[in-house]
């Protein structure tokens, strides 16, 4: 049998006589012995709490009962959008604004991809490591950040460019690693 009762914001859950403290943590949300149902009722408020714009864990273990597969095709969906977003937005505003700029300093191209496009290419993150910084989870977001846009431009830009590349491009270990 189980009993839900709150004390202070934390939640308690009793299973024959034990007691497990509920906290929004990794080794709660992934124990496999408390149900779908259960962890709805408790781990959307306790997760939820943090989430002012969309609470993921509400959506996930009470509407799609902790579906896998639903959850990453919605993912893909999602992703798709955030790309052609991010497309639209560059095409429709970064782009005019490079081209205004490299007409009015008679900028090369050479010059304009090295500075301009670099500065346009890494402005979202200094933005996002500017505004994260001020949360206490701000340096690991950071370092988190640094090291996903690494890793996705050497497992998806740099295969993409050799696949795609009329010649052959050879590597240096180095370079990767």
């Amino acid at each position: 049998m189980v009993t839900l009762l709150t004390k202070r914001s934390d939640l308690y859950i009793y299973f024959n006589l034990m007691c497990y403290k509920m906290q929004c943590t990794k080794e709660f949300i992934f124990n496999t012995s408390i149900s779908m149902d259960q962890k709805c009722k408790v781990l959307s408020p306790i997760c939820g709490e943090d989430q002012e714009f969309f609470n993921f864990f509400k959506v996930y273990f009470c509407q799609l009962n902790g579906s896998n597969i639903i959850i990453s095709f919605l993912f893909i969906i999602f992703f798709i959008l955030l790309f052609k977003f991010i497309c639209e937005v560059i095409e429709d505003y970064v782009a005019p604004g490079i081209v205004y700029i490299c007409e009015y300093f008679d900028l090369s191209e050479s010059l304009a991809g090295v500075t301009l496009i670099a500065f346009a290419n890494g402005a979202g993150d200094i933005l996002t490591a500017i505004v994260a910084s001020d949360s206490k989870e701000g340096i690991s977001y950071n370092i988190g950040s640094l090291y996903g846009a690494g890793l996705f431009v050497l497992t998806f830009i740099v295969p993409l460019t050799i696949f795609n590349s009329p010649q052959k491009i050879i590597l240096s270990h180095n370079i990767v690693w």
